[in-house]
């Protein structure tokens, strides 16, 4: 039967750092047991546990010896008795800083090109700044380095927003803050402020995720297909909606922008016929510039 020998001064080669694994552990506090029940209840003529020469038995350099891994390892096993998960890895902590200057003259770099209006990637980025190592890197970096680096200067790789320009244009600044301004004024006066816009949405419109378990009767009972595209018009100030002046009508144009399907005098009879004859009290009314909200008379 099996004889383990542990002789005098014998140490397994120390293995390189690696974890071990939450099954690793339940093996290794295994056999460590299992040599100790051997140990309390005697050696019997089927199994025999070597002694080492000060007459003491070592069970877990027993142990580490038949499974060809070091004492500290299985002392470190029995040590934590109740926890036999696996330890979380160490995150590996990146050994490319750069100092504030660099991450400057990147960021100036790519909004360089952005303004000539150039496509930007990772390799056409990195060609560049490799070409100027002279200016503000002192030496040559791989494309996975400046991955990290543009995370930790605040870039990510998604879509872009392209109304964000727009709304950064000059003249448009410049209307925002006549805006905001006279928005202040009419605040002061402690007017009724009401707000109006449109939308739209689908007939069929519903949730994209349920709980489900997969089958026929956890999946909702709704019609296929988006449905009808109905528009809607309403109001609303710090009280809420204004009562009686929701409009909902369905598209006729089956144009994907909705305002296709609103003109100025569809928009002027819902002003009049409805909005106005429900404010119960002088009031602001804002509205952004969507060319249906005005129009020429010709006398």
């Amino acid at each position: 039967m099996l004889q383990p020998q542990l002789l005098h001064n014998q140490k397994p080669p120390r293995a390189n750092r690696t974890t071990i694994t939450s099954g690793t552990r339940k093996i290794i506090r295994n056999v460590y047991n299992y040599l100790k029940t051997l140990d309390e209840h005697g050696p019997d003529e089927n199994h025999q546990l070597a002694f080492l020469s000060n007459g003491k038995r070592n069970i877990a350099g027993i142990a580490a010896s038949m499974l060809g891994i070091h004492e500290n390892s299985v002392r470190g096993c029995i040590k934590k008795q109740p926890n036999l998960n696996t330890p979380p890895r160490k995150k590996r902590k990146t050994k490319w800083e750069i100092d504030d200057f660099d991450q400057t003259a990147i960021r100036n770099l790519v909004y360089r090109n952005f303004e000539q209006g150039a496509h930007i990637t990772l390799q056409t980025l990195l060609n560049e700044i490799n070409e100027k190592i002279d200016t503000f890197i002192e030496s040559p970096i791989k494309i996975s380095i400046l991955r990290i680096i543009m995370h930790q200067i605040g870039f990510e790789y998604k879509v872009f927003d392209h109304r964000l320009r727009l709304m950064e244009r000059q003249d448009i600044v410049e209307q925002r803050k006549k805006y905001l301004k006279r928005k202040k004024e009419i605040d002061a006066t402690n007017k009724n402020v009401v707000f109006l816009d449109e939308t739209w949405v689908n007939k069929n419109h519903q949730k994209q995720k349920v709980w489900t378990d997969g089958t026929v009767k956890s999946t909702p009972n709704c019609k296929i297909g988006k449905g009808d595209r109905l528009i809607i018009t309403h109001a609303g100030s710090k009280d809420g909606f204004v009562p009686n002046v929701l409009n909902i009508f369905c598209s006729n144009t089956g144009q994907a922008d909705y305002h296709q399907d609103m003109n100025a005098e569809y928009f002027e009879k819902w002003f009049v016929e409805q909005l106005l004859v429900s404010l119960e009290e002088p009031s602001v009314i804002i509205i952004d510039n969507a060319k249906y909200h005005s129009r020429r008379y010709y006398f």
